[in-house]
């Protein structure tokens, strides 16, 4: 027998599915479905609009949040901000910060921090960390903007 032709691998093994590959990211689309809702539901509440998505270390948690979530989310016409706190979290978080937010003050905004654990794991800067951390809190009870904060870690 022949081995097969190369083409496309739709199987990512352990790394996750971005939005790109959103069309080959199924078989979760209740938990995506609530996820989406609990993160809807967040906008309605002023008092708490972090959330944390946790779980073991190659359970999925990236791809529900980026193929999953974020899609949802943009499809409802959300703005969504995604990245990974890398060696630099506030830098990372900074980059992604809209510079005039009046712009979106009409809009639910998403802001994802996938990969979490790489604020503790990179940065090796305690004051850094600590800023990192109370700028997400901040912008999370911004009472002046619907802005969502979604760890994943």
């Amino acid at each position: 027998m022949a081995a097969p032709a190369p083409g496309f691998a739709p199987f990512k093994g352990l790394l996750f599915f971005e939005e790109a590959y959103t069309d080959l990211f199924f078989g979760r689309e209740t938990l995506t479905a609530h996820l989406a809702d609990r993160v809807a539901s967040l906008s309605l509440d002023m008092s708490t609009r972090l959330l944390a998505v946790v779980g073991a270390s190659g359970s999925g948690k990236s791809s529900l949040v980026r193929a999953g979530l974020v899609i949802a989310l943009k499809h409802a016409g959300w703005v969504v901000h995604v990245f990974t706190p890398g060696s630099n979290p506030l830098r990372a978080l900074e980059m992604q910060l809209d510079p005039n937010p009046s712009s979106t003050e009409s809009d639910c905004v998403l802001i994802l921090v996938d990969q979490f654990e790489e604020m503790f794991t990179l940065c090796r800067v305690e004051p850094e960390r600590v800023l990192f951390i109370e700028k997400l809190l901040s912008l999370s009870q911004e009472p002046s903007q619907k802005i969502i904060v979604v760890i994943a870690l």
